[in-house]
């Protein structure tokens, strides 16, 4: 069975999520930020929650429409 949470957890501290980011911070910004979030062990979404660049109740808010095809 799916594990919506893990899914979830998973794909936030994955790099692969970046694409969702591009629009809206522009390439520069999305790869400090997966560095960053490398380097800090805590994935792009947490590190961009970290830099204030994003809030922790936006992430699903943002994913839902990135899946939409809308840009962010």
């Amino acid at each position: 069975t799916v594990d919506a949470q893990r899914s979830h957890e998973n794909l936030v501290r994955s790099p692969a999520i970046s694409s969702v980011f591009l629009h809206r911070y522009g390439y520069e910004r999305v790869t400090g930020l997966v560095k960053a979030g490398q380097q800090s062990g805590r994935g792009l979404v947490q590190e961009a929650i970290a830099q204030g660049l994003l809030a922790e109740g936006d992430v699903r808010a943002l994913l839902a429409i990135a899946a939409t095809g809308t840009s962010i």
